[in-house]
């Protein structure tokens, strides 16, 4: 039986580490910065534990980078409104969120997406910041 606890015990430590390594925001993402930007969405992965958008975003240069953006999980943002089929290819959207910590990698922890109508979607929990 003590066996049988110091396995239990353990596991959910486990669980509860690799939850929290998960969610470490601050970790992946520049919680004291804000950044947007526009372009043209690539596809939208309307998925758990986190929805993934790409656009593909013109720079100063004229080049196009790739850029992905990681909103909450799919459950959360159906009860906000959103629907897996309102994002198609090629839709013209401006995006708002904390830009990686790494600068090299183009991707942002998701705030807001402002549709072609002017329509603005909350894309994680209601949270700007931690």
């Amino acid at each position: 039986m003590k066996k049988l606890s110091i396995i239990a015990g353990s596991a959910l430590l486990l669980a509860a580490y690799s939850v929290g390594a998960h969610h470490s925001v601050p970790a992946y993402f520049d919680v004291s910065k804000t950044v947007t930007v526009s372009g043209t969405l690539k596809d939208f992965k309307f998925q758990n534990p986190h929805s993934i958008m790409t656009l593909y975003i013109k720079g100063a240069d004229g080049e196009q980078t790739e850029w992905k953006a990681e909103a909450s999980l799919a459950a959360w943002l159906l009860r906000n409104g959103w629907k897996p089929d309102m994002f198609k290819p090629g839709m013209q959207l401006s995006i708002t969120g904390n830009p990686a910590r790494d600068g090299t990698v183009k991707m942002l922890r998701l705030f807001t997406v402002t549709l072609p109508d002017g329509r603005t979607l909350n894309a994680n929990n209601g949270l700007q910041a931690y």
